[in-house]
């Protein structure tokens, strides 16, 4: 790494980047290396990203790929839940039609999700725990109104371990 220029050191990583010569894609990339640093200063592991938008800074670069999980556990979200591959139109209007449906609906369900929580910038989201917490809460109500205790359905939510949040997985 001697080439390459120091960005940025905090005492859990190290950050290089400079601009090279791919030659498999026959043009300039910008390299990120970026160094896991453990507690004795020795380097532990390396993450190395490559971007074709030479002038991006090595921050940006950082945080987009950062940003890559939130952008999968979406998609992720869309085939599994909402049904985004279960579509049998042909024409380019219906398929983004129902794209379309799908990605409002997995708006809205977050939307949902951010006011409950009162906002909130560290907010995980997905649509599997939602959806697991509505069935939850569906076999609370079945079971407290088969014992005549529907009333005190919403005490359930205000316990400090919710059953209605019982196998939510913790991100």
């Amino acid at each position: 790494l001697q080439r390459f220029d120091l960005v940025s050191e905090t005492s859990t990583e190290r950050v290089w980047t400079q601009v090279v010569w791919s030659v498999q894609w026959t043009r300039e990339v910008r390299a990120v290396v970026i160094q896991q640093v453990g507690k004795k200063g020795q380097v532990t592991g390396y993450a190395v990203l490559f971007s074709t938008a030479v002038t991006m800074p090595a921050h940006e670069i950082m945080a987009l790929y950062r940003s890559r999980f939130e952008i999968e556990l979406i998609f992720r979200d869309a085939k599994q839940f909402l049904g985004s591959q279960d579509v049998q139109l042909r024409s380019q209007q219906g398929i983004e039609a129902h794209w379309n449906v799908v990605l409002l609906t997995l708006n809205l369900c977050r939307l949902e999700v951010l006011r409950a929580a009162g906002g909130g910038q560290d907010l995980v989201f997905s649509l599997e725990d939602m959806k697991r917490r509505a069935y939850n809460a569906l076999l609370a109500q079945v079971i407290l109104s088969n014992l005549d205790l529907s009333a005190r359905f919403a005490e359930l939510e205000h316990l400090p371990f919710s059953p209605l949040n019982f196998g939510l997985k913790a991100a």
